[in-house]
């Protein structure tokens, strides 16, 4: 190999990479691909979570499918969005924010910072919010307040009360179940609470979400 070609081939190859790299870059990306569900961050299409608050039951539903269902407890003073009136705001609202990723299971919150003290399943004389905390937004006027009342779906310790509305607004669930629902969603999915019953109850029809994706796929909805 002459000097001179010895000169001219790294010169040679950059630029063919910064051509490559170029065109690469040109490429447009189609927002209507949803992201794998396995680069961080990414969630599989139409990913929502659903609150039954007639069967306390919540379901995470992807593409028209119910993938998972948790027991849960809601207000016990029924549902609604006035200020101190401790009840559950229906409608469709949303997870603006996250809290507690990577704590254990019963780490208490107070004023949404963990305290350090750590609670057993059912401890006896405590009611805090403890594990994780998906602090929830209302997207409609019927729930407007509920991120200032602070309404989350948060774990907790009193599990032996879960199945039936006991909360003062919130959403209630069990530990280990809020922890895995917290590391499958992302922050802003959008969640639907309803007086409803679920899909697949006999009791009666579901008028959500659920029940738009099968008028629009001709399908109905998946129960898994």
């Amino acid at each position: 190999m002459t000097k001179l070609n010895r000169f001219l081939l790294p010169i040679f190859l950059a630029s063919t990479l910064a051509l490559v790299r170029a065109e690469e870059a040109s490429v447009p990306v189609n927002p209507e691909i949803p992201l794998p569900a396995s680069i961080p961050g990414a969630a599989p299409a139409e990913m929502e979570i659903l609150v039954s608050v007639a069967d306390q039951q919540l379901a995470l539903v992807a593409g028209g499918e119910v993938l998972k269902k948790y027991v849960i407890s809601t207000s016990r003073y029924g549902v609604g969005d006035s200020y101190n009136s401790y009840r559950t705001p229906l409608g469709r609202l949303r997870v603006c924010s996250k809290l507690g990723g990577g704590l254990p299971e019963g780490a208490v919150f107070k004023h949404r910072q963990p305290t350090g003290e750590i609670l057993q399943v059912n401890a006896a004389g405590r009611d805090p919010i403890v594990t994780r905390i998906l602090w929830l937004e209302g997207t409609e006027g019927q729930n407007a307040n509920a991120r200032e009342r602070g309404i989350y779906i948060h774990g907790t310790p009193v599990e032996k009360q879960l199945g039936r509305p006991v909360s003062y607004g919130c959403i209630r669930m069990r530990s280990r179940d809020v922890v895995d629902l917290y590391a499958s969603v992302p922050v802003g999915v959008s969640v639907t609470i309803t007086s409803n019953h679920l899909p697949g109850k006999k009791n009666g029809p579901f008028e959500g979400p659920l029940a738009l994706l099968a008028s629009l796929s001709g399908k109905q909805p998946t129960i898994r």
